[in-house]
């Protein structure tokens, strides 16, 4: 098992839309993503509990990975939780 922390960059939190794109880049993964914060833990199998997590900017994340390439695929979910998703609204 390998564990990582992440904070939550993207200016609207994990939302709908980036946590379809974080849990349809591990859909294939043999090996357990999970994920747990102050609110609660959720695992990367389903969008609709990473979304009840109501993960908010500058939010916790512990992020724990048990599988093959454990260490790069941590990684990747570190990253992908760190990404600012959305861009500034122009006027």
């Amino acid at each position: 098992m390998v564990e990582t922390i992440a904070i939550v960059k993207n200016d609207r939190g994990i939302h709908c839309r980036p946590s379809t794109q974080i849990v349809t880049e591990f859909k294939d993964y043999d090996g357990d993503i999970l994920i747990h914060t102050e609110n609660g833990q959720a695992d990367l199998t389903s969008v609709l509990g990473l979304v009840a997590l109501g993960l908010e900017a500058n939010a916790k994340v512990l992020i724990r990975v048990t599988g093959a390439d454990e260490e790069s695929v941590a990684e990747k979910v570190r990253e992908l939780f760190e990404y600012p998703f959305d861009f500034p609204i122009s006027n």
